[in-house]
């Protein structure tokens, strides 16, 4: 299954940069194997900006421990692809 979320330029950039392996969600049935297109969303302008990672869901922590809220999962994530048009262009 790929599910396509909606993600900020910041947590965005740590991904693509390989710094931040995890995503905190709303649990809507992931599974390890599935995969994720994360879309980057610009709050501001209240558009997608273009800029996509593609990568698959490893492990998921879905449990009430440690503080995580009923009804969240925690997921982490290996990158597959990256597209950025801006740095395509300026390439």
């Amino acid at each position: 299954m790929i599910h396509h979320l909606k993600i900020n330029p910041i947590p965005f950039d740590l991904i693509a940069d390989g710094i931040k392996t995890f995503e905190l969600r709303k649990h809507d049935n992931f599974k390890e194997g599935d995969r994720v297109r994360l879309m980057e969303y610009n709050l501001d302008s209240k558009n997608y900006t273009g800029r996509l990672i593609e990568a698959q869901i490893t492990y998921v922590l879905n449990k009430s421990i440690h503080g995580l809220k009923e009804g969240h999962c925690i997921f982490c994530i290996k990158v597959i692809s990256i597209s950025d048009p801006k740095r395509c262009k300026s390439l």
